[in-house]
């Protein structure tokens, strides 16, 4: 009897709560729903056991059978926790006649509902239309709690699978980055030339003795420029190689002749509407700010990003995009502009370049 009491009294107290801290009206359904489910809950027992009512007794020391408080704690908790699972799958569908046509005209008619059925429904008071969900529910709550439970375990075991998966695959695309970006730095060692610094020094001298203006040291990545442009080989993974190729070759003779972004990024803006060595130009700059990024090169970047055309130098610009971020020189308001470029490429039928992407938009919104 005194445990009885003390569940009486745990119950007043949550009503009490809600209907103080939270709002008193849902504190009014509360209680007819709670009261409805337990009920239902000893009812489905009496049957199941043919009438007979277990009292609470004492097992032995610290273990009690609880007896018919059980049903009725039981049947509460079904009424509960399938109206909150009602509320959210069923909404207001709950109390609409599937059978009646949705009707329009002047008589105003809900869709699905025929006016007639809403009046009815109407006269019905809502806690009396709780009391009775409360019922039902409490009376199947035995089998009811366990159906919910399996199946929201099954729901969240599964989200969280899911959820683990992508987290796995892109912490393995970011590994991937970082193992580019020290690929790179190799390459661009491998990738100098010493005689072509010391070809455009002399070019540089003999101008300065003519008289004349010596050439550009970005002049010297015209070549490349045009290789790259060119490259139109059938087989996906011979034109990635060869166009990775003449990429790694560009970042070395940048470096070779201290040609920075602001250089390259100064020519892409000379260069007409349409050029066709626009994403060879573009692959250079993202090449480049890839592997030595500098305060700015966000803003740098993004203001011509959106002139990619090639796959392969969206890629690149998204490795550009996680170097600038990995060293913390992308602001808010770049950030959004960056996330808005990578949803660009996720619409790009490339399963590498989606991978990418992916990968790049979890660490610039998770870090």
């Amino acid at each position: 009897m005194k445990l009885a009491i003390a569940i009486a009294i745990a119950i007043a107290l949550l009503l009490g709560g809600v209907w103080v801290y939270y709002d008193r009206n849902s504190a009014k359904l509360l209680l007819p729903l709670l009261m409805a489910g337990g009920l239902a809950g000893v009812v489905q027992a009496l049957i199941m056991n043919q009438n007979v009512l277990t009292l609470p007794t004492r097992v032995d020391a610290g273990h009690f059978d609880l007896g018919f408080v059980a049903d009725l704690l039981i049947g509460m908790v079904g009424a509960f926790a399938s109206l909150i699972v009602g509320l959210a799958v069923l909404n207001d569908r709950f109390f609409h006649d599937p059978m009646v046509p949705a009707t329009t005209g002047s008589t105003g008619t809900v869709a699905g509902t025929s006016r007639a059925f809403v009046d009815v429904v109407m006269l019905i008071p809502t806690w009396l239309r709780i009391a009775s969900f409360g019922a039902l529910t409490g009376y199947a709550s035995r089998r009811l709690l366990p159906d919910l439970s399996n199946k929201i375990a099954t729901m969240v075991s599964g989200a969280l699978d899911k959820e683990l998966g992508k987290q796995v695959q892109n912490r393995i695309e970011n590994d991937r980055s970082q193992a580019e970006l020290l690929g790179l730095l190799a390459h661009t060692v491998q990738a100098q030339d010493q005689s072509l610094a010391q070809t455009h020094k002399a070019a540089v001298l003999a101008a300065t003795a003519k008289g004349v203006a010596p050439p550009a040291a970005i002049d010297n990545l015209l070549p490349l420029v045009s290789d790259f442009t060119k490259i139109n080989v059938a087989d996906y993974e011979t034109r990635v190689a060869q166009k990775r190729e003449k990429a790694e070759k560009m970042l070395g003779v940048a470096f070779m002749l201290n040609v920075s972004a602001d250089d390259i990024l100064t020519r892409i803006r000379s260069l007409p509407a349409g050029a066709p060595d626009l994403d060879g130009w573009l692959t250079a700059l993202a090449s480049v700010i890839s592997l030595t990024p500098h305060p700015g090169d966000g803003a740098r970047l993004l203001g011509v990003a959106g002139l990619a055309h090639q796959k392969f130098v969206k890629y690149r610009i998204l490795l550009a995009f996680y170097s600038l971020k990995a060293q913390r020189l992308v602001d808010d308001n770049e950030t959004q502009q960056v996330l808005a470029f990578i949803q660009s490429c996720l619409q790009i039928d490339d399963a590498s370049l989606r991978k990418k992407a992916q990968a790049t938009r979890e660490f610039f919104t998770k870090g």
